[in-house]
């Protein structure tokens, strides 16, 4: 599953990465995941606790944020990374979001 994007061909033998730098790509990836996941989820769900009426416009702007950085992890060209728990867990953690989304939890 961890490869399902491919392009791991690039990480040489016994490493963990490759030795290509960080491409846009990927650290636009990093920036909007760490926007979501570290400011704005956790912002939501403080703005639900109070019973905010921005609660769910801030966790629906999250999860619209989250969906496209997801997406740009898989479409990078430049560093490539072997098999790791982010990657492993990313699939999941999409999923979860999605269950949430649609169930409205």
């Amino acid at each position: 599953m961890a490869l399902a994007h491919g392009g791991h061909d690039a990480v040489p033998e016994g490493e963990a990465i490759s030795p290509e730098p960080i491409d846009t790509t990927l650290w636009i990836h990093i920036l909007l995941q760490t926007l979501a996941w570290g400011i704005l989820f956790p912002t939501g769900m403080v703005l639900g606790l109070v019973k905010s009426r921005w609660h769910v416009p801030v966790q629906i702007l999250g999860s619209a944020i989250v969906i496209p950085g997801y997406f740009l992890g898989h479409l990078h060209k430049g560093r490539q990374f072997g098999k790791n728990a982010h990657a492993g867990f990313a699939n999941w953690l999409m999923l979860m979001l999605v269950v949430h989304v649609v169930l409205g939890v």
